[in-house]
């Protein structure tokens, strides 16, 4: 049974760019994600047989929205500076984002209760992240922009494989 999430696939010129700002963090701990997986996670994975309507669901709820821009705003250690587990790039919650999040949400997975941080996950720091984020500050601003046109339906790697899979992308209207 496939794992599954719905996300949006970062263009390969933004994820080079921020694959760029990451690199620096050279420490043996770090996990840097690969530039190929660079997204933002819409809704949560969830083990799936019926693909077919999943996807037809993803292409009635995502047809009802227009193209947009992400506006990615800052780069940070998250979810909390102070025990930071990931270096994220963190997006703008703009109205319409928040909106097709919400919307997909509700169609997929009704009973999600965590808050939306929209966000582009680089590297996941591992046990001694306190003293990785000491040695490598980079909070810093991130006037980066992204236009979005589709949302991607993922297939996660299954244990010990590497790599999302694209299965399906839906376009959103006009």
């Amino acid at each position: 049974m496939p794992r599954i999430f719905i996300g949006l696939k970062a263009s390969a010129a933004l994820a080079e760019a921020l694959a760029e700002r990451a690199a620096v963090l050279a420490d043996p701990e770090v996990r840097r994600v690969a530039v190929a997986d660079i997204h933002l996670t819409l809704v949560p994975p969830w083990n799936e047989t019926d693909l077919s309507a999943v996807t037809g669901t993803l292409a009635r709820v995502s047809g009802g929205f227009s193209a947009f821009t992400l506006e990615l705003v800052r780069l940070t250690y998250a979810p909390d500076p102070r025990q930071p587990r990931l270096l994220w790039a963190e997006c703008l919650a703009s109205a319409t984002l928040t909106a097709l999040h919400d919307a997909l949400l509700q169609a997929f997975h009704p009973r999600q209760t965590q808050p939306f941080r929209p966000h582009l996950t680089l590297a996941r720091l591992g046990r001694h992240s306190r003293r990785i984020a000491a040695a490598h500050p980079l909070e810093q601003v991130l006037p980066l922009r992204q236009p979005v046109t589709a949302v991607t339906l993922f297939q996660s790697p299954v244990a010990g494989g590497g790599g999302y899979s694209v299965l399906a992308q839906a376009p959103l209207g006009q």
